[in-house]
């Protein structure tokens, strides 16, 4: 099924959705939560078009749009306040409008070049989840998935398998993506791999393809750039040190993505950091112990859904707004679909508690 004949078959039954009371009838319910909204990157259309990852980068246009719609139709806060703000409602007094946290993860360098100053422009501040070594390590510097897109898009089909044999061994052992997958198909293999054998990988694949591929586009914010978000009075979380699949590290590894990522952080705002976000979204029961024991008060997942009474402080559902999903033609600003996103309309299950599955329409 094509993306336009997905798009209109959604825009159809929104329009049920909403004609029937069913979409205000789940807005009512969504009311009584928070609804933690994910971000990845908020970069100019044409910039979107050609990204390497179109589920995480939203059009600017779309961006102010929602931005416009949020601010008239719920209560915005960083996360941390909204926390607060949420337990107080709960013990005092109903919520007079929904209330709603806006949560950007990575760090690149857009975040405060230009979502940060859109946000004070509407006059709300966010939460920013940020990867310290990516940030520490310079302009030159690549997250690990933005590399490996890049080398293996730079690499033919049956170059990427010769070098992946090279490095993993016998490819049959290895559960490889199909012969035509595509570079972002190969990203998502290679996420599964473990850290060690996933840097040696990287690395033969940059000799393949004659160096590292160029940087632009994909920088991080400075040390200096996060302390003026935060003095902006936006908030700042951990994102770890590298970006890791958590649940495959080892203990004193995943320790360290925890504790030294939290440590620099703190240094760098002269604060406590109390929020963190998984990256991924994956988490188990050793790594949510081992966030909590790190010193963390919160920790956000990419499970689909809002945080309600009972819900679990360490795995925080969220609304992962992917592009295709709350725009209409052309990628313009669809109100109806973003409601519908925003509440869960057609995944109704668990919402309540954190525990709904969802996926993440990005790398993985």
């Amino acid at each position: 099924m094509t993306g336009a004949l997905k798009r209109r078959l959604r825009g159809v039954a929104d329009q049920a959705a909403r004609v029937s009371g069913w979409l205000a009838l789940c807005e009512r319910e969504r009311a009584l939560g928070l609804t933690v909204l994910t971000y990845h990157r908020v970069l100019p259309a044409e910039r979107c078009r050609s990204y390497p990852f179109p589920g995480l980068a939203l059009p600017l246009d779309a961006f102010r749009s929602q931005l416009r719609w949020l601010t008239q139709h719920a209560r915005v806060l960083p996360l941390g306040a909204a926390l607060q703000e949420f337990a107080l409602q709960r013990a005092e007094r109903p919520a007079a409008r929904p209330l709603v946290a806006l949560t950007f993860d990575d760090g690149y360098a857009e975040a405060s070049a230009c979502i940060g100053p859109e946000l004070e422009r509407a006059d709300v501040r966010g939460t920013f989840f940020v990867t310290t070594g990516f940030v520490d390590a310079g302009a030159g510097e690549l997250l690990w998935f933005d590399r490996a897109v890049l080398l293996f898009g730079a690499l033919a089909p049956v170059r990427r398998r010769s070098v992946v044999a090279g490095i993993c061994g016998d490819p049959r052992a290895l559960e490889l993506p199909e012969p035509d997958a595509d570079a972002r198909g190969w990203t998502r293999w290679l996420k599964r791999r473990g850290p060690l054998e996933r840097e040696a990988l990287l690395a033969e694949l940059a000799r393949a393809v004659g160096g590292e591929p160029d940087a632009d586009g994909f920088r991080a914010m400075r040390v200096a750039d996060v302390a003026e978000l935060r003095a902006r009075g936006h908030e700042i979380g951990s994102h770890t040190v590298s970006h890791p699949i958590l649940p495959g590290l080892s203990d004193e590894r995943l320790r360290c993505e925890l504790v030294d990522s939290k440590r620099a952080l703190e240094l760098w705002l002269g604060e406590p950091v109390r929020g963190f976000c998984h990256p991924n979204g994956d988490t188990d029961a050793r790594v949510g112990a081992a966030v909590a024991r790190a010193g963390y008060a919160h920790a956000c997942t990419t499970r689909a859904g809002v945080f309600g009474a009972g819900g679990d402080a360490f795995a925080i559902p969220r609304v992962d707004v992917v592009p295709e999903r709350v725009s209409g033609s052309g990628g313009a600003f669809e109100p109806t679909a973003f409601r519908r996103e925003l509440c869960n309309v057609y995944r109704r299950r668990g919402w309540a508690d954190g525990r709904s599955r969802g996926e993440s329409r990005g790398r993985a």
